[in-house]
């Protein structure tokens, strides 16, 4: 099989056309869609598939993505996207890859939006690019299987469709056989390794068919209930059959179908259901997954002996485990509908897991909380730890809040739910439901005069009669839904972990938030694209572009954007009256401000690895875009492109080309290309591993800068006390390091009694940083007044020595000017330029003169996304407080003191950064007397930077 040549020449599968009452697109829906990307499914898992070499796994989600994992560590290596739509449009039922680990397969409900038949695509697991597709199919997807010698291509379908084989050959895939007698959808295919192919079907048979496609055996399943999973065992002379709808595993004759023997299944395992069957690799052990309807973890069970012997249970997920896949060493992997994935080793301990980043809203119902104007909401984590989020502060907060209101159940008419959610009345009323749409909460409005329903795939409001007034259909499940005091807002809880508000008047969207399971990251957007976030948040979710019916969707992260979107006071108005209507976030301005296109190519295959004594590679980078400003290459989050080589001149035009050495450090090293315009930034990651010389043998020198300004010339009543002499213990403590932690360490101290903290003073030294190396360290320390302006781009200020008081007043006045001192921007730009492992110190108060201290939040946003790390004395609006006692800034004082030897949070001699600033916060709490609340933002690889 030549399956490059095949996939070019896919021939189309000939189809039955959907029923004519259902209307159809002529192609993908063309404005933006916005989706959850926090490198794990969003939805539940379904689907997975190993490659034959068994370096790689494959999941589909009905979160609309397909992903390929490493299988050594469960990283994600990349995302294939297919084109989806509203409701259940791309969503994936099944994923296979074929035997010589070229292509992934994957469909389910793809393609009926657009085209009234379904649609299979293929993906070229090097490049990700969707190549081809057999489309037409009368039904959608439930399963798709490639023989083991790569000959055919099984697809089983839904509904009564049956299933169809297709041969694969230099020319394409040819149509050969179809069977359409099931009275039920095909719930499963395997292949054995003679080219048997097993079938299960809800309509109570297990079906074989032959090498020729001739129906060998079909026989109803001895527990006269409905089969799911049917597998081979490895010999080919088994079948195990999991079912829907019992609690049992049966093992059959795979040439007679009679059954063999019936494993025990332990009462322990609590299963309702037996979805998932395997075998392992040498077919000694029998595993079995399946549903739990009592609470706790759901467990895989494990037969001895080829399932005779003695059964052990593996505790693995929440959900329902929905596929197994056998290794060859002994191992399981398996996933689950949490979503999570995981990997047992042959001892049967979890080696590895990935977990979900969403919150899961199924059991949240009465306990979506909202406040009078829907400005803030409530709701609650797994494990019934309450939180909420305000816009008018942009926080989210642990605790219920206060105000906050549960759903209105009862109203002026009944609502009835019938046949688990499938059927519903209003008032006596039947309400129209789409097929295969459930139920699964409402809310009545305050005033009794609406009600609003959270459905399969849709937010639906009725007036009290049942009568419908309007619905908007959603990708995802919507599990809750709660309507403001004041009637202008419906709020939805939505499965891919988003909450959303709609217009109770229209369902006009209005305004969107993502918690992350992390219970600290977080961001909100408006329909515009126009967002506020957490540190990370914005990097959570994205928005994909259909390319059309045959071409895998574009994909831009709203960090992407962050130059042009991130208007977090936008978001701070979204409910202050008076309410605007932000325009939906189009198609063309997206691409008009579309990120530069990056590639990154290191010359190795999916999963490059070295070996050996060199410490460095060649990476090159390639992009597009009309208007590319600067490239910059980071490793494990750290930059090592100096300044003077990021800068894109107007004379390579349209495209960048250009190599970069790159030093590795020991292991697994994430090579990030960032390639900015003025208004978006284009990436491109790629991972490498090192078993060699690292980077981290190298010696570190630490450049250092700190800024201490008590005396401002100009405004005497503002001076401080002890910032100076702060600053020079920060440089006294880092500078005994010298031959220690550091090789060298370089210093520069601007405070009373040396170099005078001027602003030429300042800015001058900032250039300084620009020295030091990709292994170094850079520190800026700054003790002194900052100020955050009241005009229109809520500027950020350090006032130094020479600050002018008509700046003050300018900017208390509502300008952006303020000519005397120094823009945070400029902090932010210097901290930017320098490369290696960067940390930003602000012990800072705010000027009397100017309402309003440092906003934090906005710095924090900077620093993540420059990948430094800050840390701060004070939270937003706070004093920063400097003790007579002790001479000095209680912050920086806890942090001299840590770095002097006096904390070492877990004894082992080292102390970090992140321990520093623990030492610090727990000095700060001790001995405030107002409020005090010391920050701190890191990404992994500075948290635990070693200062001593």
């Amino acid at each position: 099989m030549r399956p490059s040549r095949a996939l070019r020449q896919l021939a189309l599968a000939a189809g039955v056309a959907a029923p004519a009452a259902i209307a159809h697109a002529a192609a993908p829906p063309a404005q933006p869609i916005l989706q959850v990307e926090a490198e794990m499914h969003s939805s539940v898992i379904r689907a997975a598939a190993l490659s034959p070499q068994q370096d790689f796994l494959v999941t589909g989600s009905a979160d609309k993505t397909v992903r390929l994992w490493d299988l050594a560590a469960l990283r994600l290596r990349r995302v294939f996207r297919v084109p989806i739509g509203s409701g259940s449009e791309g969503r994936i039922h099944d994923v296979a890859v074929s035997p010589d680990g070229q292509w992934v397969a994957a469909g389910g409900w793809t393609g009926w939006e657009w085209d009234g038949s379904a649609s299979v695509y293929f993906f070229r697991v090097d490049t990700g690019a969707l190549v081809a597709r057999i489309s037409g199919l009368p039904a959608a997807i439930g399963n798709l299987a490639y023989s083991r010698d790569g000959r055919f291509f099984a697809i089983g379908l839904m509904g009564r469709a049956g299933l169809r084989i297709y041969e694969i050959s230099p020319d394409g895939y040819r149509h050969v056989f179809t069977d359409t007698d099931y009275g039920e959808r095909i719930a499963s295919l395997d292949y054995a390794a003679d080219g048997r192919l097993a079938t299960s079907s809800p309509d109570g048979r297990i079906r074989v068919y032959g090498p020729d496609h001739a129906l060998a055996q079909s026989a109803p399943t001895p527990a006269g209930a409905a089969p799911l999973e049917v597998r081979f065992s490895p010999d080919g002379r088994k079948l195990a059959v999991g079912y829907h709808d019992v609690a049992r595993v049966d093992v059959l004759d795979a040439a007679t179908l009679a059954l063999e023997f019936s494993p025990r299944i332990p009462a322990t395992a609590g299963f309702a259901a037996t979805y998932s069957v395997e075998w392992s690799e040498d077919g000694q052990l029998l595993f079995a997954g399946g549903r739990r309807d009592a609470p706790g973890v759901n467990p895989i069970v494990a037969w001895q002996d080829a399932g005779h012997g003695a059964a052990r249970l593996l505790p693995a997920a929440r959900a329902r485990i929905g596929r197994l896949l056998p290794l060859r060493d002994g191992r399981l992997a398996w996933a689950s509908e949490d979503p999570a994935l995981g990997v047992f080793d042959r001892a049967g301990a979890l080696a590895l897991i990935r977990q979900p980043p969403t919150v899961d809203y199924q059991a949240l119902g009465d306990g979506l909380l909202l406040s009078a104007d829907g400005s803030d909401v409530g709701f609650a984590f797994e494990d019934g730890a309450r939180a909420h989020f305000g816009f008018a502060k942009l926080e989210l907060r642990p605790g219920r809040g206060f105000g906050l209101s549960a759903p209105q159940q009862t109203g002026p008419a009944q609502v009835s739910l019938e046949q688990r959610g499938h059927a519903a009345r209003i008032a006596g009323v039947a309400v129209r439901l789409d097929p295969f749409e459930a139920v699964r909460h409402y809310a009545w409005s305050h005033d009794g005069a609406r009600v609003a329903l959270a459905t399969e795939w849709a937010v639906r409001v009725f007036d009290a009669r049942g009568a419908p007034l309007w619905s908007v259909s959603l990708p995802v499940v919507v599990h809750a839904v709660n309507i403001s005091a004041d009637g202008a807002w419906v709020v939805a809880a939505v499965s891919d972990g988003t909450l959303r508000w709609f217009s109770l008047r229209d369902g006009t969207p209005h305004a969107a938030l993502f918690p992350h399971a992390n219970r600290t990251e977080w961001v909100a957007w408006l329909p515009s694209g126009e967002y506020a976030a957490s540190p990370h948040g914005d990097e959570f979710v994205g928005w994909a572009l259909n390319q059309g019916a045959a071409r895998e969707p574009l994909f831009f992260r709203a960090v992407q954007f962050e130059r042009t979107f991130y208007r977090p006071e936008r978001l701070e108005r979204a409910f202050a009256p008076p309410i605007a209507r932000a325009a939906p976030f189009a198609a063309d301005r997206l691409l008009a401000l579309a990120p530069p296109e990056v590639a990154i190519d290191v010359g190795l295959q999916l999963q490059p690895r070295l070996r050996g004594p060199a410490a460095r590679i060649v990476v090159r980078a390639r992009a597009r875009s009309a208007a590319m400003t600067s490239v910059a290459v980071f490793v494990n989050q750290l930059p090592i492109t100096p300044a003077p080589q990021r800068a894109i001149p107007a004379r390579e035009g349209r495209g960048l080309d250009r190599s970069f050495e790159v030093p590795l450090g020991d292991g697994a090293n994430a090579i990030r290309i960032e390639v900015d315009s003025a208004v978006s930034r284009g990436v491109a990651e790629v991972v490498v591993e090192n078993s060699g010389a690292s980077i981290a043998d190298q010696p570190s020198d630490l450049y250092l800068l700190a800024v201490g300004v008590n005396l401002l010339e100009y405004m005497p009543g503002e001076s401080l006390s002890y910032a100076a002499s702060d600053a020079t213990s920060m440089v006294t403590a880092l500078a005994a390091q010298q031959g220690k932690t550091f090789r060298k360490v370089h210093r520069r101290l601007l405070a009373d009694g040396g170099t005078t903290p001027t602003k030429r003073a300042i800015e001058d030294a900032l250039r300084f940083l620009e020295q030091a190396r990709a292994v170094d360290t850079v520190i800026v320390y700054l003790a002194g007044h900052g100020v955050r302006g009241n005009g229109a781009e809520r500027g950020y200020f350090f006032l130094p020595e020479d600050a002018r008081p008509e700046d003050l007043e300018a900017l208390g006045a509502g300008s952006d000017s303020a000519p005397s001192l120094i823009s945070w921007r400029v902090v932010i730009d210097a901290m930017e330029r320098a490369i290696g492992r960067r940390v930003l110190v602000l012990d800072t108060c705010h000027a009397q003169q100017v309402r309003g201290g440092l906003d934090l939040n906005w710095l924090a946003k900077q620093s993540a996304s420059s990948q430094f790390a800050m840390l701060a004395a004070s939270s937003a609006e706070e004093s920063s407080e400097e003790d007579q006692t002790l001479g000095a800034g209680l912050y920086t004082h806890g942090l001299v003191d840590a770095l002097e030897g006096h904390h070492d949070a877990d004894g082992d001699g080292v102390v970090t950064l992140a321990e520093a600033h623990a030492h610090a916060a727990a000095f700060v709490e001790a001995r405030r007397t107002g409020s005090q609340q010391p920050q701190f933002v890191a990404p992994d690889v500075l948290a635990s930077l070693r200062l001593r």
